[in-house]
């Protein structure tokens, strides 16, 4: 799948400016942090920084930090929206091993370690050709799973509880 088709959804999906009060990641625009920033750039960076972001730099950033460093572009065509949309929302280590369970109770025997490697690749593969649409169903259930256990251990993040469940709803086949 081209990054292309998958960056305009997920922009559309994480806005312009924000400044939550709640949101632990602090000020964003297109859903791009100051860490996430300060580390692309390679230095720090302030509030200003974050509201200048450019539609551009922040396209730059996901193909790079969320799509092709954690080796999302290399798993199957029918998990990469969803497997972006995770990185970018729980991060690529955490999305990558929610995945990795996913695959592994559906039968292949693979290391949940967070990172997409050869075995994850082939696993990903004999799961999508065998279980089709019910892979994402059962990404979609284990995303919402850790959404709520994420609210129950910080009830302050309640206020995205609606928002997260809907945006992994969109991915159910």
């Amino acid at each position: 799948m081209k990054f292309a088709q998958l960056i305009g959804d997920l922009l559309e999906l994480e806005g312009g400016y924000v400044d939550h009060k709640a949101d632990k990641g602090g000020p964003t625009k297109y859903g791009i942090t100051l860490k996430t920033l300060a580390a692309y750039r390679g230095h720090d960076v302030e509030q200003g920084d974050i509201r200048l972001l450019s539609k551009s730099e922040a396209e730059d950033i996901y193909e790079a930090n969320y799509f092709i460093e954690p080796g999302i572009d290399g798993l199957p065509d029918m998990l990469q929206p969803v497997a972006f949309d995770m990185a970018v929302n729980m991060g690529p280590v955490t999305a990558i091993k929610l995945l990795q369970r996913v695959i592994h109770k559906l039968g292949s025997p693979i290391t949940i370690d967070g990172h997409i490697g050869p075995r994850t690749k082939q696993s990903a593969v004999i799961a999508c050709n065998v279980y089709k649409a019910d892979v994402l169903r059962s990404i979609c259930l284990a995303r919402k799973e850790f959404y709520r256990n994420l609210v129950d251990k910080d009830a302050s993040q309640s206020v995205f509880l609606t928002g997260w469940i809907n945006r992994a709803n969109s991915f159910n086949a």
